[in-house]
């Protein structure tokens, strides 16, 4: 069985399907855990929807992040179109069994919106998307522990690489798999 982590950074944290996408990572990997392939893509700026708009809030935590700066530059070097950035997610999830995100109501919300609004087919149905954040509370101090190891600047790609990692522990702690 194949998986596929999803996460999207982006300006808005209310009302996400809303929000000006800036990149996503996806990180492939099996029922083991063991990450099969990986990939980054960044958004050009000013290729969004009209009613994509990005929250001050949100705006002033990116530009805090010493992240940022290089964000910026590959969003304007190596971004593509909103609409070819969603093609590249939905090529890579129809070749997974389960999509994972780190949570139900942001990443796959988002995504789910912009697919809606470009008339192009959902990469995934209903029933084959799982939630990360739900596992991981169930099991805080593992969490808590990997979650101190973590070094890195926040972006899509090291969060879905960070979150594929939680599960695979989580799973070798309690003897289960993600399926």
């Amino acid at each position: 069985m194949k998986g596929l982590m999803i996460d999207v950074e982006a300006l808005r944290l209310n009302k996400p399907w809303m929000a000006p996408l800036m990149e996503v990572g996806l990180v492939g990997f099996d029922e083991t855990g063991s990450v099969t392939k990986e990939h980054q893509v960044w958004v050009k700026p000013g290729t969004h929807p009209k009613w994509a708009t990005p929250e001050e809030s949100t705006v002033e935590f990116w530009k805090s992040q010493s992240y940022w700066p290089k964000l910026q530059e590959q969003m304007r070097n190596k971004g593509t179109h909103c609409k070819q950035t969603l093609a590249v997610v939905h090529t890579w999830a129809l070749d997974a069994d389960v999509i994972w995100f780190a949570g139900p109501t942001y990443d796959q919300v988002m995504l789910e919106a912009y697919f809606d609004y470009y008339k192009m087919k959902r990469p995934w149905e209903f029933n084959a998307t799982r939630d990360l954040r739900t596992i991981r509370k169930q099991h805080p101090e593992l969490y808590t522990a990997l979650m101190d190891k973590r070094k890195g600047h926040h972006n899509a790609l090291a969060d879905c690489q960070f979150q594929v990692s939680v599960l695979r522990e989580i799973n070798r702690a309690t003897g289960h798999t993600w399926k």
